[in-house]
């Protein structure tokens, strides 16, 4: 189900199944709010270089190259593994992204109840690291703008947003 000119706050309810997608923004309210009550999976996937099992998560596999968002050299941006440092190809991903598996990080709820997924767009194919460091550098000094590229919670502390 495709709602306005994205994908934001849809549900789609059969008889046994309710589906909800959407980027959370407020902590504790609407689809974070039920993300909070499911089993809450991640995407692992097996590092080519390392083979260790590992998640693509922001910043810590972002090689950040260029200093703003008029920087043409944050094209030359890229991800790597958090557990080796090794560079992940971007063009590699769904090599390395073929074999990966969801896992829930909450362990005291049953799937069987209410599973939820976490994904970000560092795992999108069709957007580059160096897209994603422009993002970052055209969203600095307004957190929550940039939840729409990494997905994360963000908390009000003070009068700033940030990351949880």
């Amino acid at each position: 189900m495709r709602c306005g000119s994205r994908w934001s706050g849809c549900r789609v309810r059969s008889r046994s199944t309710s589906l909800a997608i959407s980027t959370p923004t407020v902590p504790k309210y609407g689809i974070h709010k039920l993300y909070l009550t499911s089993t809450q999976e991640h995407f692992y996937f097996q590092c080519p270089c390392c083979s260790r099992w590992t998640e693509l998560t922001w910043p810590d596999c972002v090689e950040i190259i260029g200093e703003s968002v008029n920087d043409p050299r944050c094209k030359e941006s890229f991800l790597k593994c958090k557990e080796c440092k090794h560079k992940l190809e971007h063009a590699d991903k769904p090599l390395f992204l073929a074999g990966g598996q969801w896992k829930a990080t909450e362990s005291n709820v049953s799937p069987e109840e209410s599973r939820g997924f976490y994904i970000n767009q560092l795992y999108s194919s069709t957007v580059t690291p160096g897209e994603l460091v422009t993002a970052y550098h055209r969203g600095l000094g307004d957190e929550a703008a940039n939840t729409e590229f990494i997905a994360a919670n963000w908390a009000c502390r003070s009068s700033a947003w940030v990351p949880r």
